[in-house]
């Protein structure tokens, strides 16, 4: 049962892929726009996701579900401080974003690992981890390279995690529909 559980929590998954690709590709289309709309979009994503991940936790109760529900919480606090506080400086926003990117990163590899201990596939994970990590460090290497390229970065990151993710959530689907369930 335990490790049925996250397979048939596949379409969680999809829509935290699917979300971050449209994001990301409508930040690389559109970098010109407004700041401030954009911080309100990127916000939303994480808000949508944040909160996927907190239920995804709460629906598996699996042994990473503390994990889940961690990166949830910050993912969700990110979203909240962008609508809350649309006048925050570019650098600050930038700054914000590669230490929740680094955290979330951190978060992911510690729940990779957990999962490869249960018997389960974590390469994409583990992925998502590293991606988040690299993103980390390329923002906060380069804070102040501008509005517009650091839109563009974020673009990039989320069409790479996004795929990751919808990547991983066909994955899960398939197994789900190649194993009987419980």
């Amino acid at each position: 049962m335990v490790r049925q559980m996250p397979r048939r929590l596949w379409w969680m998954t999809l829509v935290r892929g699917t979300v971050g690709v449209t994001v990301g590709a409508m930040l690389l289309v559109w970098p010109q726009k407004s700041a401030e709309a954009l911080l309100m979009l990127v916000g939303a994503f994480a808000v949508l996701t944040g909160a996927l991940a907190i239920a995804h936790a709460a629906a598996a109760r699996y042994r990473v579900w503390p994990a889940s529900l961690s990166g949830g919480l910050m993912t969700v606090a990110l979203g909240l401080i962008a609508w809350l506080w649309p006048d925050v400086t570019a650098t600050i926003l930038v700054y914000a974003v590669a230490v929740w990117a680094l955290l979330f990163g951190l978060v992911e590899l510690i729940a990779a690992s957990a999962i490869a201990r249960m018997g389960i596939d974590e390469s994409l994970p583990r992925a998502l981890g590293i991606i988040s990590i690299i993103f980390s460090m390329l923002l906060l290497v380069r804070p102040g390279a501008g509005v517009i390229a650091t839109m563009w970065l974020i673009g990039i990151y989320l069409l790479a995690t996004g795929g990751v993710l919808v990547h991983y959530a066909i994955r899960l689907r398939s197994a789900t529909h190649l194993r009987p369930g419980p």
